[in-house]
């Protein structure tokens, strides 16, 4: 599981640090890891566009005890079965971060 948390771990900095991710500290062996969002994201539209492209990622309120974190999505490493999912998740997060895919600006 080190091994594995290792190998994801450095995938993950590699492929989002390039898109421009700003990355929590985390254990280089952690099976997870937070991203911080850039402006105009909030955590659950990051996350519902994430899930219609795709990619399954929790929003930081979610883990929230009182007052509300930053805006940031937590990105589970270790639910995927190959490091190659794990590469078609993240290149569709970095592509978000890029642009691809802004918030949903509709007013209704």
């Amino acid at each position: 599981k080190r091994r594995l948390g290792r190998e994801r771990q450095a995938l993950a900095r590699r492929v989002l640090g390039a898109a421009g991710a700003i990355l929590a500290p985390t254990h280089a062996n952690a099976l997870h890891l937070w991203l911080t969002l850039p402006e105009p994201w909030t955590d659950e539209a990051f996350a519902a566009e994430a899930r219609r492209r795709g990619v399954l990622l929790t929003a930081g309120t979610g883990f929230a005890v009182g007052r509300p974190p930053s805006e940031a999505v937590r990105i589970a490493l270790g639910s995927p079965k190959s490091l190659a999912e794990v590469q078609r998740g993240l290149d569709i997060v970095a592509g978000l971060l890029r642009g691809s895919g802004e918030p949903d600006q509709s007013i209704v």
